[in-house]
């Protein structure tokens, strides 16, 4: 639960920076194939982009026509295991057949999935006659516990739809607002195919949980001040309330939104340990806390130890590119309350990893230390800070003086684990030495 990178760059992040007010949208192409002479754009996974939610595969077939002779698409017989394919049919048909008996035809406007858990084998053909094929295909990961689970298959023919502020909008998996899809499902995911004839402007409700992307199928899109054009995706990470979009006429594309994994396995974690008598847990702050993992940590572990690198929101975010400060403060908040609640003795420990942007932090750390909630403050630091302090004696003496200022405060001394402030001499008399470089704990 620990990432120890202390630069992490924005495609391995669920969070978009805010600068100037401008959401930092993650901008992702496709890769395209010809495939039997049906173009196949693949837009995930790929470098910049593995997941969204448990959605791990995006690849988006067409549009393409093909006389009957060609035959279209003909995809022989191969095994799939621990997941589930998701294919949405546009125009034209195709055959889905299957190691279970399946024979399905599936025609526009409906949707085939097919749960391979302990292993399927299946094959998909093109109906000759319908001469055109365009469709997207999506991958599902299982959750860990079901990844084995019994291979079914599930055709959809007729799916939630409406239409709201000039688009037409069908559900395809999951809830939204007040629809809901019958679509099976192991995790909590939405998937929403948008369509405008016309020009429109919308705002959607989102899940601050969930993370999101939107895919371009056809036409234009424009979220605040990027536009995304066929095959782009924009990636919005996770922390939003509501989206607002404006599509060009006839355009069309697909919100795909998640609980990020990276939450389920943060569940497990706490969930196998506490089940093992563990004592300490450590989150970091991509990790956000729900209120039943609150409870169990307040209820089952002696510690709990939140990373905020920083006193103010940007200093913190310029350090973690990735890292919403609310969604830090917020989770202290959330454990604080669950500590009350349970009446547990659980310590709720801050921990501030040192980097050069943020060493002129330190003080108002420690100052604030009672804002956050936090019982106890520890440190760890970069290799770089050492010969930093030494390059800039004026600031070093400075710090000298403000962590002594604040230090003095504290009534007790044990709140504020001070180890690695004398180990970079920023605890005692100026000129101290100064180590090369010292074991940090665990970073955000």
């Amino acid at each position: 639960m620990s990432n120890t990178e202390q630069r992490p760059r924005l495609y391995d992040s669920r969070e978009c920076p805010i600068e100037d007010g401008h959401r930092l949208i993650q901008h992702l192409h496709a890769r395209t194939a010809d495939v039997g002479g049906i173009p196949v754009s693949r837009v995930m996974p790929q470098r910049g982009r593995r997941l969204i939610g448990a959605w791990c595969f995006l690849d988006h077939a067409g549009p393409a026509t093909f006389t009957v002779d060609a035959g279209g698409m003909r995809v022989g017989p191969h095994p799939h295991i621990g997941l589930q394919t998701f294919t949405w049919m546009l125009a034209g048909e195709i055959m889905h057949r299957d190691s279970l008996g399946s024979a399905q035809r599936i025609r526009p406007g409906e949707l085939n999935l097919m749960t391979a858990g302990r292993g399927i084998v299946h094959t998909e053909e093109s109906v000759p006659e319908s001469g055109q094929l365009h469709a997207a295909q999506l991958w599902i990961a299982l959750p860990y516990d079901e990844r084995l689970a019994q291979p079914r298959f599930d055709h959809y023919p007729d799916l939630p739809r409406w239409s709201e502020q000039g688009i037409d909008i069908t559900l395809l998996i999951g809830d939204f607002g007040s629809h809901h899809a019958p679509t099976f499902a192991f995790s909590p995911l939405v998937g929403l195919d948008l369509v405008s004839t016309d020009a429109a402007h919308c705002q959607l409700p989102l899940r601050s949980d969930f993370e999101y992307g939107v895919l371009v199928l056809e036409g234009s899109l424009t979220i605040e001040r990027d536009n995304f054009k066929a095959d782009e995706m924009a990636y919005l990470g996770s922390g939003l309330d509501e989206i607002t979009l404006t599509l060009e006429s006839s355009t069309r594309i697909l919100l795909l939104g998640g609980e990020p994994l990276i939450l389920k396995s943060a569940k497990r974690f706490i969930d196998h340990w506490a089940g093992h008598g563990a004592k300490m847990a450590l989150l970091t702050n991509g990790t956000a806390l729900s209120e039943d993992m609150a409870r169990k940590i307040a209820e089952n572990f002696s510690i709990i130890s939140f990373s905020l690198n920083a006193a103010t929101k940007e200093i913190h975010e310029t350090v973690n590119a990735g890292s919403r400060f609310e969604k830090v403060v917020r989770n202290v908040g959330r454990m604080i309350e669950a500590k009350k609640q349970a009446r547990t003795k659980v310590v709720i420990v801050g921990h501030m990893t040192i980097v050069v942007e943020n060493v002129h932090e330190i003080p108002d750390f420690i100052q604030k230390r009672d804002e956050f909630g936090f019982e106890h403050i520890n440190f760890g630091y970069d290799k770089k800070v050492p010969p930093y302090l030494a390059d800039n004696p004026d600031l070093k003496d400075e710090l000298i003086r403000a962590i002594a200022v604040e230090v003095a405060r504290e009534h007790n001394p044990r709140r504020i684990d001070l180890h690695r402030l004398r180990l970079l001499g920023l605890v005692g008399q100026p000129g101290a030495p100064v180590p090369v470089s010292a074991p940090s704990l665990a970073t955000a």
